[in-house]
């Protein structure tokens, strides 16, 4: 029979072993027109660049929040479509193990949704979600 302190020794050894398994991440944002309000309902797909599939897909929620999890680490577009809005398109977003990227606000603008902006320079992201 399995004493007290063996029993807390597994259950230890398990919860300390659990974050070597979590091998992907996340990437989450905020899609917004361009005075500052929440496009609810919006399509937001993650692209990965390297095998040139869609690895994710979410929509908004009504603040405009998204969250792409699971992801895998590697190079992503990030594409949001909202109807009567340009497409947006963040490209080379790398996303590290157990990073949960946020992008922030991607801002659409009102137009055809045969348009679209494509976002290349882009401001260094700062990761406030994980140490």
């Amino acid at each position: 029979m399995l004493s007290l302190r063996s029993i807390l020794g597994i259950i230890c050894a398990f919860a300390l072993a659990l974050p070597a398994f979590a091998q992907t991440g996340s990437i989450q944002g905020i899609v917004i027109d361009s005075a500052g309000a929440s496009i609810p309902n919006a399509k937001i797909s993650a692209y990965d660049q390297e095998k040139q599939i869609v690895a994710r897909e979410t929509v908004s929620a009504q603040n405009g929040g998204f969250f792409l999890s699971p992801l895998l680490p590697g190079r992503y577009t990030v594409k949001v479509e909202a109807p009567g809005f340009k497409a947006v398109e963040r490209t080379d977003v790398t996303l590290d193990q157990n990073q949960i990227m946020n992008l922030g606000p991607l801002t659409a603008e009102v137009g055809q949704t045969s348009e679209s902006v494509t976002v290349e320079a882009q401001v260094p992201l700062v990761e406030t979600s994980t140490a």
